[in-house]
């Protein structure tokens, strides 16, 4: 099934042969920013969603840099976070 998480090894069993399929969900809950993926939620306060989530933009931005210019980068001494 594209585009969705399954677990290799589910803690439940289902019937009939069904797959467990697990959504990936953010939502806000007064002042915390619940996260929630399957079974397991994260309750974050705004400054630690905030970290996260400057964190997952440095990881998406290096990984979509071509591979050439980030050792370029590195020859130079360009720190590129």
């Amino acid at each position: 099934m594209e585009g969705a998480l399954l677990d290799p090894e589910p803690m439940v069993e289902f019937g009939d042969g069904e797959e467990p399929i697990y959504e990936f969900q953010i939502r806000l809950d007064g002042q915390y920013v619940i996260m929630s993926f399957g079974w397991v939620s994260w309750s974050l306060r705004r400054s630690e969603a905030q970290w996260l989530a400057e964190q997952l933009w440095t990881a998406v931005f290096l990984a979509t840099k071509p591979k050439a210019q980030i050792n370029q980068e590195r020859a130079k001494g360009v720190c590129a976070i």
